[in-house]
């Protein structure tokens, strides 16, 4: 007896064709933009603790850039942090943070960039009695969200590509 709630080989394979027929491209095949661009990008602009974690996360995706690399990317990383918890005696409790990247993707030797745009991730952190461990949980947070706006300038710009 069959279930309608079971999916079927036949509705399985409708589904394959279907998207097959709509243009749909593997991001990662060698012709599509995160193939494409691999050892592709040169990276500009980001610095600091944050700007590491955003250039190792995108480096996994695009891997090293090559001497003639056809492509760069410009990425301004700005990061802020608003108390979001405050106990009676005025003790913040829980931080929420702020990443945003705009970034501009240009090919080599142009002036317009064939993509830009603006990628934003949010974050939290408890505070704790001791600062080191707070300190550890910020650091955390903000490596958490550098990675998070690498991976989203990466889609961005693959899917562009």
């Amino acid at each position: 007896m069959w279930s309608s709630d079971r999916p079927t080989r036949r509705g399985a394979l409708g589904l394959v064709l279907a998207v097959g027929g709509c243009g749909f491209r593997p991001l990662y095949a060698p012709d599509a933009g995160g193939g494409a661009l691999h050892g592709q990008v040169r990276l500009e602009g980001v610095e600091g603790r944050e700007g590491y974690y955003f250039r190792r996360a995108l480096r996994r995706r695009l891997g090293d850039p090559a001497s003639d690399a056809a492509y760069t990317l410009t990425v301004a990383l700005t990061f802020s942090e608003r108390g979001l918890a405050i106990t009676p005696t005025d003790d913040i409790t829980r931080v929420d943070v702020t990443g945003e990247a705009r970034y501009a993707l240009t090919p080599h030797g142009a002036e317009t960039p064939t993509t830009q745009g603006v990628a934003r991730s949010v974050s939290a952190y408890n505070t704790l009695a001791n600062p080191y461990a707070t300190r550890v949980a910020a650091d955390d947070a903000a490596r958490r969200i550098a990675e998070d706006l690498a991976t989203r300038v990466f889609l961005r710009i693959a899917a562009a590509a």
